[in-house]
């Protein structure tokens, strides 16, 4: 874990050594131990960039998409040119049943990545994507940081699936959240509200998919582009 992580994990360990081991606080705090002992915060894998497999793969497992596979190989050869540069994330649009999320799936294979699918459909509230913090009742992380431990390594391939407007009226709050945490100047230290602790997400490859996109608002929408 980072020094940072690792203090306030000791931090929290005191003050688990003076709680009763069945209090209710006592148990909040395992868990959130278990968060970060269990997050790859620096475990990372080589990254196979090779640009001509990565377009064969794709070519062999879809058909058509040209525009949408141009983009993947240009998005690919700027970071194999400049690895520490934090990249913006790319979005599928296009009706269902076009390939959008099995496109995200062979990108990461042709990375050699694994691959995570998040869900924000319908979703409404920031929370469901930021967290919630540890003083609210039903504190967890969330979905972005869920993510991350399922795939085992800190830059890892994530399809985020957008079907359509959200279900609720008024603003799409938790899509404006995945917006900024996709944004280049903010996702090397995105801070889930229940880790309270910043997460590096600069080198996952984002891959945004929308059914339409007539229904966010102009600011969201631009940051997911």
């Amino acid at each position: 874990m980072p020094l940072e992580v690792t203090r306030q994990a000791q931090r929290e360990m005191d003050r688990l050594r003076r709680l009763p081991p069945g209090s209710h606080e006592a148990g909040h705090i395992r868990s959130y131990l278990q968060w970060l002992w269990s997050m790859p915060w620096e475990r990372t894998i080589n990254e196979d960039a090779d640009l001509k497999r990565v377009e064969s793969v794709l070519e062999r497992d879809h058909l058509a998409l040209p525009k949408a596979k141009e983009r993947v190989i240009e998005y690919l050869a700027v970071r194999r040119l400049k690895p520490d540069l934090p990249g913006p994330a790319l979005c599928l649009v296009g009706p269902p049943g076009t390939g959008k999320t099995s496109l995200g799936a062979a990108v990461a294979r042709a990375l050699q990545r694994p691959f995570v699918r998040i869900s924000v459909s319908g979703t409404s509230d920031a929370s469901e994507i930021k967290g919630v913090s540890r003083t609210l009742p039903g504190a967890q992380p969330g979905k972005l940081v869920r993510a991350v431990r399922e795939a085992g390594v800190a830059q890892s391939g994530a399809d985020d699936r957008r079907r359509g407007p959200p279900a609720r009226r008024g603003r799409p709050r938790g899509l404006r959240g995945a917006a900024r945490a996709a944004r280049p100047e903010t996702s090397a230290q995105f801070v889930d509200h229940y880790l309270g602790l910043p997460c590096d997400l600069s080198h996952a490859v984002l891959i945004l998919c929308a059914n339409m996109i007539d229904m966010i608002p102009d600011r969201c929408s631009s940051a997911s582009r």
